[in-house]
């Protein structure tokens, strides 16, 4: 096989690699993380003692994260600690698993709250969260708020500058716009190895773990199976809006995901200088425009590299993609591929619904699953405007349905995209460092991203 030649203009240092299992939370390469957590006693005890962290252990530290007087931490724990001030600003670290009785949200219960329950961790714009939260491989079990008229809801309204990491949450969170069950907007913050389970409601820039993401943030391998549902733009499973510079990091959605405009398994909308590597979507997901498996929407100045879907992708309207609703502006789409079932009205694509720029680019992706549409339906990309490309990409022409692609892209049979590879299949791909053949057929014999390829 060829190597690839021309490169993508946004890159990104894989580093050391963290692997996403079906375990409710980030594991190591070496397995899943210990049940007592992450760090040993004593090294919870250099964090807390020497590290200035303020250890949780129940739902009553969790909350005093925004008291910022004098208290003690970890009370009844080996891990106590007195006469430490908490505040927005302070690292903490759990040290078990937070459980908090579903009664606490009742009538009567401590996050009551005349039944908006849970009061989200800073407030927009003024009072962010700055600090560490560390998880610690532990969870919180469960947060419920119920504020369908407010914005900015989750376990944290609003964090900037900030690290949130090893941290898995369930719950219910029904807000209004920017909405998220572990933190409902992020400003150049890391959000690092999180898991969320449960269900994120609201309208505008939804997401199962975070409702947006801007300003440089980071959010790295993060697992959501929880149930997404918007009644507007902006919905996906780790993220409902990825912008400015914002970079997706082997994030992988397991959730189903409902939305309207802008509707993604893994994020609804990456846009503006963002970029998504290496994520996953199983979830299936559902909208009405511009609606993908992977990202609803990939606009302006934007790259999605080496993601791949193996949810059905379900729009009731145009622009309706396997992988990519709608390719835009200066966005690329390369390396990845879409596995599942595509249907809409029209604009509809096993890999993209529309390359809708001339500066918009599809380079070494396939796809294979059945593609459904009126107007406008192709194997590979529904449609195209003048100018805008696609490079080396295939979709097979018998498990698709299609015969043809409007939108671009070559057409091949099952023999001749699975292993062997026929010669005219995947011309200038890269077999050392991005794809793998599937000599085992744990892949139908399609190429596999080899980033994902000790997952199967």
């Amino acid at each position: 096989m060829k190597t690839r030649g021309r490169r993508g203009k946004k890159q990104i240092r894989k580093g050391r690699v963290w692997v996403l299992l079906n375990a409710p939370w980030m594991t190591t390469p070496s397995g899943p993380p210990p049940p007592m957590g992450m760090y040993s006693d004593e090294e919870l005890h250099e964090m807390i003692d020497n590290g200035d962290y303020r250890p949780i252990s129940s739902a009553s530290d969790l909350h005093a994260i925004r008291d910022t007087s004098e208290r003690t931490w970890g009370y009844g724990t080996q891990f106590q600690t007195s006469g430490r001030a908490g505040g927005l600003d302070k690292k903490y670290v759990l040290t078990k698993g937070i459980g908090i009785d579903l009664e606490e949200f009742l009538e009567g219960g401590q996050f009551y709250n005349d039944g908006a329950g849970w009061e989200p961790l800073g407030v927009y714009p003024v009072t962010p969260f700055t600090g560490i939260l560390d998880g610690n491989g532990f969870g919180v079990n469960i947060i419920v708020i119920n504020r369908p008229a407010n914005d900015h809801q989750g376990l944290i309204a609003y964090a900037e500058n900030a690290e949130i990491k090893n941290m898995a949450i369930r719950g219910q969170v029904d807000g209004r716009d920017k909405i998220g069950i572990l933190v409902g907007r992020v400003k150049n913050t890391d959000v690092t190895g999180c898991f969320s389970q449960g269900y994120s409601i609201g309208r505008n820039q939804v997401g199962g773990g975070i409702g947006m993401a801007e300003d440089l943030s980071t959010t790295w391998f993060h697992q959501n199976d929880a149930e997404v549902l918007s009644s507007g733009d902006s919905s996906g499973g780790c993220v409902g809006w990825n912008y400015t510079g914002s970079i997706m990091v082997r994030c992988r959605n397991s959730g189903t995901i409902t939305g309207h405009y802008r509707t993604g398994g893994v994020c609804g909308d990456n846009r503006q200088d963002s970029f998504m590597f290496e994520c996953t979507n199983i979830g299936e997901v559902y909208g009405t425009i511009y609606v993908g498996g992977v990202a609803g929407n990939n606009c302006v100045d934007t790259a999605i590299d080496q993601c791949r879907n193996f949810g059905a992708v379900h729009g009731t309207g145009e622009i309706i993609g396997g992988i990519v609703g709608w390719n835009d502006i200066g966005a690329q789409l390369e390396n990845s591929h879409n596995r599942a079932f595509v249907e809409g009205g029209d604009k509809v694509g096993g890999a993209v619904g529309s390359n809708d720029e001339e500066t918009a680019v599809i380079f070494h992706c396939y796809s294979t699953g059945v593609v459904d549409g009126v107007n406008d339906v192709g194997g590979l990309v529904g449609f195209s405007v003048l100018g805008a490309t696609t490079i080396n990409s295939y979709w097979d022409t018998e498990t698709s349905g299609k015969a043809t692609s409007p939108g671009g892209g070559t057409g091949l049979t099952t023999n001749q995209m699975t292993y062997p590879y026929d010669a005219a299949a995947y011309d200038g791909w890269d077999f050392e460092s991005t794809w793998e053949e599937d000599t085992e057929g744990l892949n139908d014999g399609y190429p596999i991203l080899q980033f994902s390829a000790h997952l199967w």
